[in-house]
């Protein structure tokens, strides 16, 4: 994806917050972090975050506070400026002050709807005194209207769907005795040598499945 995109992208969120009267987005590990910087990597123990303060605010640069183990996920991220702590720090020191440093006043904060208590709890004793909602209505609004990069994307990635699905059934008899886990598996390695990096899917068969097929046919 073009980084004019997410930084259009952001800029709407800001524009949102404006509205909202929202100081600064906490964005962790989720479908929204992919939405505004491509990064899809799941969350671990690790505290890693988009920072993103209203546009206006003293420094309005957003940043990504991230383990120096990810360092080379993160950096092609179309974010400016990188806040890296080590294993053995505490990252939540780390990240009060940096918003100290940067003169950052934050009386409301939103914190990205799948943040785990294991770092929201944190957070929370972080920025004591701050009011905390959540996220979804910066994103969800937003994120309802397909652009045309957004639109192309889905048209791929059903062609590409098709495709693999087809190479597996076209196997016919190879899968009496087959389980769903094993067609699944199956699948997923056809999506990657597709080009599909993080494929997904789920796959359900069984005498209900069948009986509801055959019924549709009729």
């Amino acid at each position: 994806m073009d980084e004019a995109v997410y930084s259009d992208r952001i800029k709407k969120i800001r524009e949102q917050m404006a509205k909202a009267g929202i100081d600064v987005f906490l964005v962790s590990p989720s479908s929204n972090l992919f939405y505004l910087t491509g990064y899809g990597a799941h969350g671990d123990e690790r505290l890693l975050l988009l920072v993103l303060p209203l546009q206006g605010s003293a420094d309005g640069a957003p940043f990504i506070l991230a383990n120096l183990l990810y360092k080379e996920q993160v950096k092609s991220l179309p974010v400016k400026e990188f806040v890296y702590w080590k294993d053995g720090e505490d990252p939540f020191v780390l990240l009060k002050s940096e918003i100290e440093k940067r003169n950052m006043l934050i009386k409301t904060a939103a914190l990205e709807p799948q943040t785990p208590a294991l770092f929201s709890l944190p957070l929370g004793r972080t920025l004591s005194g701050t009011q905390f909602v959540l996220g979804s209505p910066l994103t969800d609004d937003l994120r309802q209207f397909k652009d045309s990069k957004e639109l192309e994307l889905i048209r791929r990635a059903s062609r590409e769907s098709d495709r693999a699905l087809a190479v597996l059934i076209d196997r016919g008899s190879y899968w009496i005795g087959k389980t769903e886990v094993e067609f699944r598996d199956e699948l997923f390695a056809e999506l990657r040598r597709g080009g599909n990096e993080m494929p997904g899917a789920a796959v359900a068969v069984g005498a209900a499945v069948v009986a509801e097929r055959k019924k549709k046919k009729t």
